[in-house]
């Protein structure tokens, strides 16, 4: 009987003691959170998955846009800033910089990294959106217009609103 509970005991510490040794979300489940709206969940899986590989790269990106999400612009800035020395290439990174930028009204350099990632995937309807938002907030509602038709055309939804606004 004591042998029964002490195996009972062991593989039950066992089982606890491999559980907290891995991680208990993959990158793509993490991801799906952020995508269904569970943010909370997906920072604290996303932070989990950092500690047992830090060079995860989509983690970081995706924890530096929660920040951002949260509020926290300037951390948001400076997450973003080290993932673009990591990748200077990443049209997102660059987009999400113009969104920090654009959050705490420093417009010229918001506009600049919009121009930096349209230029990076001219296809990216995300950073076209986000350049109107700016150039509206500048009074180019000109520039904002034809910004928002380039999003719509390339399937950004979100745009339809502001075309049908702002734009006659």
């Amino acid at each position: 009987m004591k042998t029964n509970r002490f195996f009972a005991f062991l593989s039950g510490t066992m089982l606890l003691f491999c559980f907290a040794c891995s991680p208990s979300y993959t990158e793509e489940q993490a991801i799906a959170l952020f995508e269904n709206g569970q943010e909370d969940k997906a920072k604290i899986a996303f932070e989990q998955l950092l500690q047992n590989d830090p060079t995860l790269y989509a983690t970081k990106y995706y924890l530096t846009i929660i920040k951002s999400k949260k509020g926290d612009f300037r951390g948001g800035l400076s997450q973003a800033f080290t993932l673009l020395k990591e990748n200077p290439k990443d049209a997102r990174v660059a987009n999400c910089i113009g969104m920090n930028y654009f959050h705490l009204a420093i417009l010229d350099s918001a506009l600049a990294y919009f121009d930096y990632s349209i230029q990076l995937d001219t296809a990216y309807a995300k950073a076209f959106y986000n350049r109107g938002l700016a150039k509206a907030n500048r009074k180019d509602t000109l520039g904002a217009c034809i910004d928002w038709k380039r999003a719509k055309q390339l399937k950004y939804e979100n745009a339809n609103g502001f075309l049908k606004n702002y734009c006659k």
